[in-house]
């Protein structure tokens, strides 16, 4: 009886340290990690996965709002999953138009509409915001990107 008692505390122990991990790499992508609240969290689609929503004080002080993020133990890459807005894809097209563009601007657009593709991966559901329908163009050929941006935004 001692025996299983401490088998079912070493995988309590051992769930516990994986949750504290993911949370851990989570924080350090924060401003001011000391107010990280987690909610949500769940096991992901692999073991050592985990996803949820993290809320926390911007550079201003003030508490952003509960936000998707997830730990992929894989990888150790933890990420808080903020999609691109469409200001952010106006604003690149603004400065091809201007021939201001830098391939850093494209690589943020690219990262943030990936991290959205990967949630279902990494976490095994659907990710629960909206995938800006301009992240698809984005993963095909160039033209269908920049054709895409031309209908949306104009000349």
């Amino acid at each position: 009886m001692r025996r299983l008692f401490m088998i079912a505390m070493a995988v309590a122990i051992t769930g516990c340290t994986g949750q504290g991990e993911a949370e851990s790499g989570v924080k350090l992508l924060l401003n001011d990690p000391g107010s990280a609240t987690f909610t949500e969290v769940q096991p992901g689609a692999a073991k050592g996965n985990f996803c949820g929503l993290v809320n926390a004080k911007n550079r201003m002080g003030g508490y952003v709002g509960n936000t998707p993020f997830f730990y992929e133990k894989s990888s150790t890459t933890s990420a808080i999953v903020q999609p691109p807005r469409t200001e952010d894809f106006q604003m690149y097209w603004l400065s091809i138009r201007s021939k201001s563009s830098s391939v850093e601007e494209l690589m943020q657009l690219h990262q943030k509409c990936d991290l959205v593709a990967r949630w279902k991966s990494v976490c095994g559901g659907e990710y629960p915001g909206s995938r800006h329908a301009l992240c698809e163009a984005l993963s095909g050929p160039g033209d269908k990107f920049y054709l895409a941006m031309k209908k949306e935004f104009g000349d």
